[in-house]
């Protein structure tokens, strides 16, 4: 082999590299109309389910498009409750920020649609951001409404932090209300049966 093929060679490996790197920076910059299209289809699905690895093949804008999407009542409750579901695999300051916004927010409160995104709200806190969010979600352990107390119980279950013991283990004997004291309970019990691994 000459020195003139080995050059050409080279040179045309390196353009094919290059063009590859270029279509694959093309692919994951599509356009925010695209990809808020196929999130859309996605969370539409009855049979949706949260995929990290599918999400992020939509594409870069995915975490902003779920914020969107999860507070424009525009959209079907089970869409946006789809949409606060996935955030909770984007465990990023601007979704913190978000989900604890929701928790108190005056327009989600006495109403069914309300509840269902609040308690959505604090269960994909919880699983996003584990122990740092323990004390925001133990807030609302005392709201009116027992759903979003049950909910409660359930997202200090998906924090998996041992914090999250003792503040259940005081709720559950002041509980009256049969529901909530049971969510409490199985919160509480999940925590014995992982410790038992």
């Amino acid at each position: 082999m000459d020195m003139k093929n080995l050059t050409t060679r080279t040179a045309m490996t390196l353009a094919a590299l290059a063009l590859g790197i270029c279509l694959c920076a093309t692919a994951q910059a599509r356009p925010a109309h695209e990809q808020r299209s196929d999130l859309l289809m996605l969370l539409n699905a009855y049979e949706f389910r949260v995929d990290a690895k599918v999400l992020r093949k939509i594409g870069p804008e995915v975490n902003k498009l779920l914020i969107e999407v999860s507070g424009d009542p525009g959209f079907r409750p089970r869409v946006r409750n789809h949409a606060l579901m996935a955030l909770s695999v984007y465990p990023v300051t601007q979704t913190r920020r978000y989900l604890e916004s929701l928790l108190l927010e005056p327009s989600l409160i006495g109403n069914s649609t309300g509840t269902l995104i609040r308690r959505q709200a604090l269960r994909s806190l919880g699983k996003a951001f584990g122990g740092e969010v323990v004390v925001p979600i133990a807030n609302l352990k005392d709201d009116k409404n027992p759903q979003i107390r049950i909910a409660v119980a359930h997202a200090l279950a998906e924090t998996k932090s041992e914090r999250a013991i003792p503040i259940l283990s005081a709720w559950l004997p002041h509980e009256k209300e049969l529901g909530v004291r049971e969510a409490v309970d199985r919160a509480l019990e999940s925590f014995y049966k992982r410790g038992q691994r």
